[in-house]
């Protein structure tokens, strides 16, 4: 009898441990689960971190291109204005090329706006996309970047434009006006 209980002993020992084993495998695969979960909570909010932020660049961004594009226009219509408004100085001579400086100027102000147009759509369809799309948001905040740099360069090379003829012009008023 000795034996059998000795067995049932034993075997009562062996289910102890094996539920041990089990819980403690259990818990094992919670902390791991747990680790995990953890892990891609983290992961996600750096996915969504780098996704604020990237939205907060690509909004100033076009908040400065709205402006350049307001400008732009202002300038443009300026120089129509200014153009249509002589009656108090009539240029001649040499002058009147400096006009088809306008031309040149106002094209490469209408390219300042499509580049300020095109970031605006752009800046829109980052606003609209997932926030755990890391490379599609990467992509989009580079092209923000390229369109807006485009953006601002052809609005300086306006600015030159009309600069060198309103400097022409300033030196024709003062020769002359003797």
């Amino acid at each position: 009898m000795s034996t059998s209980k000795d067995i049932v002993k034993a075997f009562g020992f062996l289910c102890l441990l094996q539920s041990v084993e089990t819980y403690v495998s259990y818990l094992e695969n919670n902390n791991r689960n747990k680790e995990k979960k953890d892990s891609l909570n983290i992961e996600n909010k750096k996915k969504e971190n780098y996704h604020r932020k990237i939205n907060e660049s690509n909004k100033l961004a076009n908040e400065e291109s709205n402006r350049l594009i307001t400008w732009s226009l202002s300038m443009i219509g300026g120089s129509i204005l200014l153009i249509i408004s002589t009656d108090y100085v009539n240029p001649t001579g040499w002058i009147l090329y400096s006009y088809f400086l306008f031309a040149i100027g106002w094209t490469v102000l209408a390219m300042s706006i499509y580049y300020g147009e095109t970031l605006t759509r752009i800046y829109m369809s980052g606003a609209i996309a997932s926030e755990t799309d890391t490379s599609a948001i990467r992509v989009i905040g580079e092209k923000v970047d390229d369109y807006f740099e485009k953006q601002i360069k052809f609005f300086r090379f306006g600015i030159i434009i009309f600069s060198i003829w309103l400097i022409l012009f300033l030196i024709w008023f003062i020769i002359s006006k003797k």
